[in-house]
């Protein structure tokens, strides 16, 4: 490696957003408010120093811009932002790799000069093997920023206070580490960086998205649009983007198709999210048929109740819709009260919250569903260890099927 002149204080990685529909663009403007917070919360504890992020996004397959390059070969500390995307995106691995080369031969020890932080909610039991041996512990931060990251504190008006606090701390984490960074700066050119990916990518299972809404004349419930003024899209076009970004497979259908499945089924075929309009409660077909659900225990699936955008809930309007799910969800509701995820039942107003709030009820339903899914199989191995080998084993990589089973907390609460 060749000498270079002294870097940024940190690098920022991140994964930039993908192309994606014109109100999407946005993402990435949350990052660099976040880049801009840090920077200042950092002052307070290293003086005036200076971090990197790039904003450019660099389609796969093209190379890093050499200013990038240097940077994060020259930062005394990389800030990697974990997500789902994070750990699939080709140059956020190139970054890492480029960082993490920079304490081999004998160099200062590396680990140390990385502090993680959490942009969305990822299952720590997937993160690829050359991350693992990074000390992280995202609840030392509080519970809301372990349970929906960074993305969702900064658009959740209230966690505006833990948002602040873990940008607080991870500024003083940042400072200590690059007080005690002392590795090589350098890189030799752009010769030297070769295409890399993270180890360990997961195949993920199809996540249905059902819905039970009362579509407008002519149209088909998937066509429901609770945010339309902030959204050109279905809602069901927009959660298949956000879980596409989180690597699974969507799969939409109206909850009158799914119902049969649902309540007849005793193995879960994947975990899932039912997307709600209240106002479809008045149909009393559709309310019976959730209420039906309601009575059965599907931890594998969350309910999301979707008031139309500007909704103020404390108006009576929306206080009586509350009511009328409450009725329909006595269970959940009952089970709600200590979820931190109680708002996806009692309706979520925004498009601002459906983002934050979707990554971290999948992290929800994806885990309960192999936790059902394990519990099966060992109750046929007990019970019947022939029919063991029939039984599907959990995994990654999911049943194709379409029915459902049930939803809860990571205590195993209902939804």
């Amino acid at each position: 490696m060749k000498a270079n002149d002294i870097g940024p204080y940190f690098f920022l990685s991140h994964a930039r957003t993908p192309s994606a529909p014109a109100d999407r663009a946005e993402s990435n403007r949350f990052v660099g408010k976040f880049y801009r917070d840090l920077n200042r919360g950092l002052a307070e504890f290293a003086g005036r120093v200076t971090g990197f992020m790039e904003e450019r996004r660099v389609a796969p397959g093209v190379p890093l811009p050499e200013d990038v390059l240097r940077a994060v070969s020259s930062c005394k500390v990389l800030v990697p932002l974990y997500s789902d995307r994070y750990f699939a995106d080709q140059a956020c691995a190139v970054e890492w790799k480029l960082f993490t080369r920079r304490g081999e031969s004998g160099a200062a020890p590396v680990l140390g000069s990385i502090v993680p932080a959490v942009w969305s909610p990822v299952d720590f039991s997937e993160l690829p093997a050359e991350v693992r041996s990074v000390p992280f512990d995202p609840t030392e931060f509080g519970s809301a920023y372990a349970d929906y990251g960074l993305y969702g504190l900064v658009r959740l008006s209230r966690f505006e206070t833990e948002y602040h606090t873990a940008v607080r701390h991870l500024a003083e984490r940042i400072a200590a580490a690059g007080s005690r960074s002392h590795l090589r700066s350098g890189w030799g050119g752009p010769a030297e960086v070769r295409p890399a990916a993270f180890t360990g990518s997961t195949t993920r299972p199809p996540l249905r998205l059902m819905v039970a809404a009362r579509p407008r004349p002519g149209d088909s419930p998937l066509d429901w649009n609770p945010y339309h003024s902030r959204s050109g899209k279905p809602i069901v076009a927009l959660a298949s983007y956000l879980l596409a970004n989180l690597k699974y497979q969507p799969k939409a259908v109206t909850f009158e198709e799914a119902a049969p499945g649902l309540l007849e089924e005793t193995v879960p075929a994947g975990p899932g999210l039912l997307l709600v309009d209240p106002w479809a409660l008045a149909d009393p077909a559709v309310a019976d048929g959730l209420r039906r659900f309601d009575e059965l225990d599907r931890p594998w699936i969350r309910v999301m109740v979707l008031i139309g955008a500007g909704a103020d809930r404390n108006s009576d309007s929306v206080t009586n819709l509350t009511r009328q799910v409450a009725a329909v969800f006595r269970n959940r509701f009952a089970a709600e009260e200590r979820s931190s995820t109680k708002e996806a039942l009692r309706g979520i107003v925004s498009v601002e919250e459906f983002e934050a709030i979707l990554p971290h009820l999948v992290r929800i339903v994806s885990k309960q569903y192999l936790k059902k899914l394990t519990e099966n199989l060992e109750s046929v191995t007990q019970t019947a260890p022939s029919q063991a080998a029939e039984f599907p084993r959990p995994r990654l990589k999911g049943p194709a099927l379409f029915n459902g089973d049930r939803d809860a907390e990571e205590r195993h609460d209902r939804p």
